[in-house]
């Protein structure tokens, strides 16, 4: 499936399906009246794992920010296989009180998926906070050590001004699906492996800011997913590649829209919560 969904559905023989996963708030009519639409495939994947091993991490939030109507569609969940990713894909649409729609999309860096013990940035939350807590891009997660102090949300908080013309976000998962171990990258895709919570993660909240000063560039545009702005589709870096961290990857170009009305988003009223139904969810959700 490649669609948003939900975590019950009805099957052709009218009975329930219960798909063991849910994908937050559906992708509100604004959307497709503008033109778009909300798929988990397509050109902006990190990799084909995003939507197939990794579907159930496909996570959509709206909400209404300083007055500005907000889909978010983040790749971002509390267990080993989503942990040892620096990158996530991510699409952002915006509907401005002008009733004009903005659309972003990218990879977003979640940080260096080794232990903080080790240089990294998956850093274990501690009611005092370790040092290591206030560096960015990270994920702040939860480890028997977190649970016993009573700490059960994970935190994600992409790296700031990557890039200057997208969104800066936090996504906190609260009811943590998985303890954090700092070896588990080794063994990710072995589910059996995976230390369960008991908890489906089915509270989250986004923080979200974007600031209109930060690029001037306004109107229909596209850029590589790590934010480089080129001349169009067929800009030669559309078909190189970009190193980050020691890791070469194959450019991808994608087609990104702010309109000239979009506002800034910041603080304060720039953050929201929800709590979502999760009839018959397990892990990986």
């Amino acid at each position: 499936m490649d669609r948003w969904h939900p975590p019950v559905v009805t099957g052709p023989d009218g009975k329930p399906c219960y798909t063991g996963h849910e994908h937050g708030d559906e992708p509100p009519a604004w959307i497709a009246a503008a033109g778009y639409t909300v798929s988990f495939s397509g050109p902006f994947n990190t990799s084909p794992a995003e939507n197939v091993d990794k579907h159930a991490a496909m996570k959509g939030f709206s909400t209404r920010l300083n007055g500005v109507d907000i889909y978010f569609r983040v790749h971002a969940a509390s267990n080993p296989l989503d942990r040892m990713s620096r990158y996530h894909s991510y699409q952002v649409w915006a509907r401005d009180p002008s009733g004009n729609v903005s659309f972003w999309q990218g990879w977003y860096n979640s940080g260096d998926p080794r232990p903080a013990s080790e240089g990294g940035s998956r850093v274990p939350r501690r009611v005092i906070a370790l040092p290591e807590e206030a560096q960015r891009p990270i994920v702040a997660v939860c480890d028997a050590t977190s649970i016993a102090q009573g700490i059960g949300c994970e935190q994600w908080y992409s790296a700031p001004g990557e890039p200057d013309w997208s969104w800066d976000f936090g996504w906190t998962i609260c009811g943590a699906t998985t303890l954090y171990t700092p070896g588990e990258n080794a063994t990710a895709y072995d589910i059996s492996t995976w230390i369960p919570t008991g908890e489906t993660g089915n509270t989250r909240r986004l923080e979200a800011a974007w600031y209109a000063f930060r690029n001037p560039i306004r109107g229909a545009f596209v850029a590589t997913q790590f934010g480089e702005i080129v001349s169009g589709h067929n800009d030669p870096r559309c078909s190189g590649t970009t190193t980050r961290y020691g890791v070469t990857y194959q450019n991808v170009c994608l087609d990104q829209y702010i309109a000239p009305t979009m506002p800034t988003v910041a603080v304060p009223g720039n953050a929201d919560q929800k709590t979502y139904p999760d009839p018959g969810v397990t892990i990986p959700n």
